[in-house]
């Protein structure tokens, strides 16, 4: 794997468990959606604070009523539907768990290899059971640093890398020992600088 003539710093064969997942998309809402949904949720509260005020000033303007629960079940909802989003992915991962990966850590990049598939095959259209995926199948993910904005989190369990906005990788740190813990960190904590 080593195409790109990079120095191999730390390689890490794992899989990953649903509360390791559930971590890391909570770390990614955080950091990707935590302010947005803050602003929006301000703006609601604002508009139903308004109104209420305005209603109690002139009761008998009945139709801010509706205009204050309109704008507080839309400040619920922005709160709640990231919940739901992550428990729908929650499940849907189900069907993975048990696959093992590959993570192999290079100055340049990193790459992410899919290295056994949890039923040794996956099928990718539940209409066409005969049409099954293979391991050699799947292309690695290589991310190479010069053209990725990678950021990188660590948390009790897990690492968790970011692809700017797009995506995020979760890597168990059970998987590893403390040696190749530290070269991650550090290597992570330097590239941000």
């Amino acid at each position: 794997m080593d195409e790109l003539n990079s120095e191999l710093l730390a390689q890490v064969e794992y899989d990953i468990t649903s509360e390791e997942e559930n971590i890391s998309f909570k770390e990614y809402q955080k950091v990707y959606t935590l302010k947005k949904r803050i602003f929006q949720s301000s703006l609601f509260l604002l508009i139903a604070i308004f109104s209420l005020i305005r209603v109690l000033m002139q009761p008998d303007y009945s139709m801010l009523w509706g205009i204050v629960v309109i704008a507080v079940i839309f400040g619920a909802l922005i709160w709640i539907n990231p919940i739901i989003v992550r428990k729908n992915l929650l499940k849907a991962l189900k069907n993975i768990e048990g696959d093992r990966y590959q993570f192999s850590l290079y100055n340049e990049y990193f790459s992410i290899k899919t290295i056994q598939l949890a039923n040794n095959s996956v099928t990718p259209d539940i209409e066409n059971q005969e049409e099954k995926i293979e391991v050699d199948d799947i292309p690695p993910k290589i991310v190479k640093f010069s053209e990725e904005e990678v950021n990188f989190v660590e948390k009790e369990n897990v690492f968790v890398i970011f692809l700017k906005n797009q995506t995020y990788y979760t890597i168990p740190k059970r998987c590893m020992d403390m040696q190749i813990q530290e070269t991650i960190r550090s290597f992570f904590k330097n590239i941000k600088k």
